[in-house]
């Protein structure tokens, strides 16, 4: 028993130094020797925990793409259906990728990792059934795969334009482009995609968004701001009656 808390201790030391320098020195330019230095301990004992750099920062990516989803989930609880929150989620990782330079370096460099991406692929897919289950849409396992892929591919695409200056958007524009490709791939009007990123507009700015709560992917809770909840911009469900 003792044995299996050191080993947690060590797991979760080498997991916080390693998040601390993916987020300022970037996870390209971060060795295991450079995490090794900092516990003082020797490169093979990150290897045995952890196996390689890759998986450490398959980790730190997982945990990443799940505290977004956390994060408005705490603030707005469940005032809003899944494919609002979805619109939201987006929004929101859009915003903080124009806010926080560090971050958005992190997801290009992992994003470009297939190895790396593979392994959040489920939790995608996931996000994805969430909306599909909500609208009663059939879609198969395969053509939910061929999604997930195509838009984690097309993120990883435009986060990296967006870091160049070949377009002019802000993050509205790049999250609203994100959000109308999932929702065309899975069957919904212009109408419907127009009405709902309007909505969802509306709604966020109202949103005490404190992206702090992502710095060296800490996730503190002291920045999920109260809300009243009652003062929140309503749904607008009737867009989906046109199915």
């Amino acid at each position: 028993m003792v044995e299996k808390k050191t080993g947690e201790k060590k797991r979760q030391a080498i997991l916080k130094v390693s998040k601390e320098l993916f987020y300022e020195k970037g996870y390209k330019e971060t060795t295991l020797t450079d995490i090794s230095k900092i516990l003082d301990c020797p490169a093979s004992t990150i290897s045995y925990h952890f196996g390689s750099k890759i998986e450490l920062a398959s980790i730190i990516q997982g945990e990443y793409s799940r505290q977004n989803k956390v994060y408005i989930e705490s603030m707005v609880g469940d005032v809003y259906s899944k494919t609002m929150l979805m619109a939201l989620e987006i929004l929101n990782m859009w915003k903080r990728n124009f806010e926080n330079d560090k971050l958005c370096r992190f997801l290009i460099e992992t994003g470009a990792d297939s190895s790396i991406v593979t392994n959040y692929f489920d939790y995608i897919k996931y996000l994805y059934k969430i909306v599909i289950d909500e609208h009663n849409i059939e879609v198969s396992n395969d053509k939910l795969s061929l999604m997930a892929a195509t838009q984690i591919g097309m993120t990883h695409e435009v986060m990296v334009i967006a870091s160049t200056d070949l377009v002019s958007l802000d993050y509205f524009g790049y999250a609203s482009h994100v959000i109308t490709v999932f929702c065309k791939m899975i069957g919904f009007s212009e109408y419907q995609i127009s009405k709902l990123i309007e909505n969802a507009a509306e709604i966020f700015k109202k949103l005490p968004i404190d992206n702090r709560y992502f710095d060296y992917f800490s996730y503190s809770k002291k920045y999920i701001h109260k809300i009243d909840k009652s003062e929140l911009p309503p749904e607008n469900l009737s867009i989906w009656e046109e199915r």
